[in-house]
């Protein structure tokens, strides 16, 4: 047979072939065999749920208070704008088990050569990303051990590229974990945020103002939930063909809204409480540990 660009050994490599299978993913951009295709949709409820369950939601929550929007104002318009920006990742997420193909090169369909612009953003947005979990995750984890700060930051990148290195089957692995640890984290943090705090429930702001507010506030929702897009079919490719598309739509559509609304709406409620947005804050308001 004639080799082609997509069949080029530096495309291929090894895969995962089963769940468990924690080996060193090494396969490329080519669309997985439906040979080496497994798992239940289910997995992308905690896939997308433990990354998104973190201290940026809770934060961007607290700019809806700042905004002059009352808790239930405030609470419609980040269902509003996190169910709206999740939509498309759920929908996109649905091609993985379909195609076998993760989000950027299936991008090249409908973008053709121009696939180069969003594939920049993509990367400019990783970068960001990194650097967020790595600058925020290194300073609690040197308040944790005493570490330098720089140790401490090399030590958060490093096992974030570990985790992605090692690929497919780890992430899976990695997130289903990190939900039960992180969801018991969040139900302590709620506890000690909402303790004895008054929740303002009226809105500070009116008329076109109040409108600016409610559509800044949805925009800003919708913005980290469809974010999530142009990964959305990373998670799902190996997938069996077979899977249900309805399944992996709710279960990838309640992966990104819960986390999402579950930070935000805790921010929204405690306000100015957070006023003080560092591990340093959190630490003290958490009354250490």
């Amino acid at each position: 047979m004639d080799r082609t660009a997509l069949t080029a050994d530096v495309f291929g490599g090894r895969m995962p072939t089963r769940a468990g299978d924690l080996a060193v993913e090494s396969h490329g951009i080519t669309p997985v065999p439906e040979a080496n295709r497994f798992g239940r949709p289910i997995r992308l409820l905690t896939v997308f749920f433990a990354p998104n369950l973190t201290m940026t939601a809770v934060f961007s929550g607290t700019l809806g208070a700042g905004l002059g929007l009352g808790f239930g104002t405030g609470l419609v318009a980040l269902l509003v704008g996190t169910v709206l920006g999740a939509i498309p990742v759920a929908y996109l997420a649905t091609w993985g088990p379909l195609t076998g193909t993760a989000q950027l090169p299936l991008a090249r369909l409908p973008f053709r050569g121009t696939v180069v612009l969003p594939g920049l953003v993509q990367w400019l947005n990783s970068i960001a990303w990194d650097a967020l979990v790595g600058l925020f995750g290194g300073d609690a984890l040197a308040q944790l051990l005493g570490l330098p700060f720089w140790l401490a930051v090399a030590i958060v990148l490093l096992l974030q590229c570990a985790v992605g290195v090692l690929g497919y089957e780890v992430i899976h692995r990695v997130q289903a974990v990190m939900t039960v640890v992180i969801a018991v984290f969040f139900i302590v943090l709620s506890v000690k945020l909402l303790s004895g705090h008054t929740v303002a429930v009226a809105n500070t702001v009116s008329g076109g103002d109040l409108i600016g507010a409610f559509v800044l506030f949805s925009t800003i929702a919708l913005s980290l939930a469809i974010s999530w897009a142009s990964y959305a079919s990373d998670f799902s490719r190996y997938l069996p063909p077979s899977t249900s598309r309805p399944r992996a739509f709710v279960y990838t559509l309640l992966g990104v809204t819960l986390s999402f609304v579950w930070g935000e709406v805790l921010g929204l409620a405690a306000g100015q409480t957070l006023s003080d947005q560092t591990t340093a804050g959190i630490n003290t308001l958490l009354g250490g540990g």
